[in-house]
């Protein structure tokens, strides 16, 4: 959406994708002959905001443009579902999340 001949222009985007068979890997026997594979373990959701403000030209003078624009945006991420044998899962920098039957989902 743009103002006084685009020289204010805003853009507003929402969105939420649910992306489901997350593959991660996973420690397997060594008897497979190797020690890990990608399974299809989770449904992750995730829904967020950005926003542009853009202001063109703030300041003109001769050759001279100084042109400015603000942006924000905010996400966030949710775990619907993971799979049920899957007790625990290393995070990259994290030492290990664990998942039990007592904590609910």
């Amino acid at each position: 959406m743009g103002f006084l001949k685009s020289r204010i222009s805003l853009n507003i985007n929402a969105y939420q994708s649910e992306t489901r068979d997350q593959t991660i890997p996973a420690t397997i026997s060594y008897a497979t002959g190797y020690n890990s594979a990608y399974i299809n373990a989770g449904q992750l959701q995730t829904q967020g905001l950005e926003m542009d403000l853009k202001l063109t030209p703030l300041i003109s003078a001769g050759d001279f443009n100084w042109n400015m624009t603000l942006s924000y945006s905010y996400n966030t991420s949710k775990v619907i579902s993971i799979m049920e044998l899957l007790l625990n899962y290393q995070l990259q920098t994290f030492p290990m999340l664990l998942l039990a039957s007592s904590f609910p989902l």
